[in-house]
């Protein structure tokens, strides 16, 4: 009799700390196709209502890990919304020594990829395969490239190398969010800016620091400070700092805007499906993971993945199966677009009211989750307005300023610049876009294929550069219109002025063009380079490029809008 009393309490205890499952969410179901070894696990979720996505960090951290069920196994995931489903999330480091003290950024399990919650890039900078979900709950797909500056005062945009991690070089410049929860070292010679209510709080000296709640932290590498010291563009107590996070490159243009209205974005692995078609091996979209065996579009795993189907549903999937079954099976389901995401003992599915399709082998850094939200979240305003700083007077930031207008709409008509590069036109240009520009112009101008100037002068592809293998960059590395630093490409810098004159004058040697004249004076000559002499001397002399008031401003960063000027300039005077 006590025997059975004890058993009968032993289930009840167990009955009382069993996890509560609510009802699968309206618009969810769930599927057991087989896919390379056996049978998937898909849910296909219809995205409307108030139905959006979060992403789950590990105790808040991007470099920290904690048991999936911290992560999405909670009936309510805030005080207004409820899980709906969830999937792992992008990769991250799980080969440290959980038994040693965390140090970054080796031994901890940091996240390598980008991430934007809540409207803000809170890990990672530069351009891969990514999903989202845009504030009013719109699933996308695509290869994109986001990137945070710090506007200071209004005029100065400061583009960060990376959010929450850092680079040794000495002009890099780095944001640290409230999310890097270990300390963060500034190295010797750099300085520290504390970022809190729009302004700049304090300006300390390398060391050890701690980003506090509400604040963020900008570290200016050595040669940073002494560059932005030199062109008195170094912050100081007091003046306004604005974070804005932002997309400028994307595979489907018409996406664009959608990008920069993104509520939740995690970035993924090997792209699977784009507008319909099977991209698995497709190295515009994937060659970063071919050095990497286990990322092989051949190679059998655990994988986790993500797709949109043409009638806009979202669905998450688990299969043990290679990235070219799972592209082969979602194209022939009707998916427009798919992608990767992290595998192996990382691959998780939860579905409330059914629970863990596929459990997670390991605990996990971060977790895409789909919620339905009592009353819509809307994007902050104050964000609204980091985003596009002249929306306050009512001017859209991805309309070109009314200088530019003319020229830009004349470099579209004259197909200088391509549609996914016209958008955010008072943004930087990067070294890598400026490329993009250059193969156009060359393109042109010369009446021909890129490819086929290279062969009409002989001229075989450069190799890649250490950074990246952007084929727009090997190309004008081809013909020696760029260089790299010691190996290095730094494809998301900003352009400087003096940078996009050199690069022009080379393009025009290629295209047969010299130099008319001796060029402008300028005021502050003697600030350009003498490797950049000749070729400010060339732009000016030619109509291409024009100062600024008397003076050229070489280390001056240059907006789309203006180089787009520029293609046109160069289209009509070359």
């Amino acid at each position: 009799m006590k025997r059975k009393i004890a058993w009968l309490l032993s289930i009840l205890m167990a009955c009382t700390f069993m996890p509560v499952r609510a009802a699968a969410a309206s618009g969810v179901v769930t599927d057991s196709p087989v896919i390379g070894d056996g049978a998937a696990k898909l849910v296909y979720i219809t995205m409307d209502g108030n139905r959006t996505a979060d992403v789950a960090l590990a105790n808040g951290s991007v470099h920290s890990a904690a048991a999936s069920d911290a992560l999405v196994n909670r009936v309510t995931w805030d005080g207004n919304s409820s899980v709906v489903a969830a999937v792992n999330g992008g990769f991250f480091n799980a080969y440290y020594n959980s038994g040693a003290a965390q140090s970054f950024p080796d031994n901890c399990p940091r996240i390598y990829s980008t991430i934007v919650k809540d409207g803000v890039l809170v890990n990672g900078v530069g351009e891969t395969n990514m999903l989202g979900v845009t504030w009013d709950g719109k699933p996308y797909i695509d290869r994109v490239k986001y990137q945070a500056t710090v506007q200071v005062n209004g005029t100065v945009n400061v583009g960060m190398w990376a959010v929450n991690n850092h680079y040794t070089d000495a002009k890099c410049i780095s944001l640290f969010t409230p999310e890097f929860t270990l300390p963060v070292s500034a190295p010797q010679g750099s300085k520290v800016l504390t970022i809190k209510d729009g302004k700049v709080a304090a300006v300390s000296e390398a060391g050890s620091y701690k980003v506090a709640a509400g604040t963020n932290l900008m570290v200016y590498n050595a040669q940073a400070v002494a560059d932005a010291q030199k062109w008195n563009q170094f912050p100081a107590v007091g003046d306004t700092a604005v974070v804005s996070t932002s997309a400028t490159a994307c595979k489907r243009a018409a996406d664009l805007p959608q990008w920069n209205n993104m509520k939740t974005v995690i970035a993924g692995g090997r792209m699977l499906v784009q507008n319909t078609y099977n991209v698995v091996q497709d190295t515009s979209y994937n060659a970063e993971f071919d050095s990497d065996p286990k990322q092989a579009a051949g190679y059998s795993s655990a994988r986790a993945f993500a797709a949109v189907m043409g009638d806009g549903r979202l669905v998450l999937g688990t299969a043990n199966a290679s990235m070219a079954q799972i592209a082969a099976y979602l194209k022939s389901a009707g998916a427009v677009n798919a992608v990767s995401l992290d595998g192996g003992a990382s691959t998780m599915l939860y579905v409330n009211g059914s629970g863990y399709l596929t459990a997670a082998g390991r605990p996990l850094a971060s977790a895409f989750v789909v919620v339905d939200e009592k009353v819509r979240e809307t994007r902050p305003a104050a964000q609204q307005a980091a985003a596009n700083p002249s929306s306050t007077t009512g001017v859209d930031a991805n309309t070109p300023s009314a200088w530019a207008a003319d020229a830009v709409a004349r470099s579209k008509a004259l197909g200088l610049v391509p549609d996914w590069m016209q958008y955010n036109y008072r943004s930087n240009l990067t070294r890598r876009e400026f490329c993009v520009l250059i193969k156009e112009l060359l393109e042109k101008k010369g009446g021909k294929s890129i490819d086929a100037l290279r062969l009409e002068k002989n001229v075989q592809l450069a190799p890649a550069f250490s950074d990246t293998d952007d084929w727009y960059v090997q190309e004008c590395a081809s013909f020696g219109i760029v260089t790299g630093y010691n190996g290095a490409f730094k494809p998301n810098d900003s352009l400087t002025r003096q940078e996009a004159a050199a690069i022009l004058q080379r393009a025009a040697q290629v295209l047969g063009a010299t130099a008319q004249g001796g060029g402008k004076s300028f005021a502050d000559a003697a600030q350009i380079e003498p490797w950049a002499r000749d070729a400010v001397a060339f732009v000016t002399a030619n109509g291409i490029m024009n100062g600024e008031g008397d003076t050229f401003n070489p280390l001056g960063t240059y907006t789309r809008e203006q180089a787009y000027i520029t293609m046109v300039n160069a289209y009509d005077h070359l």
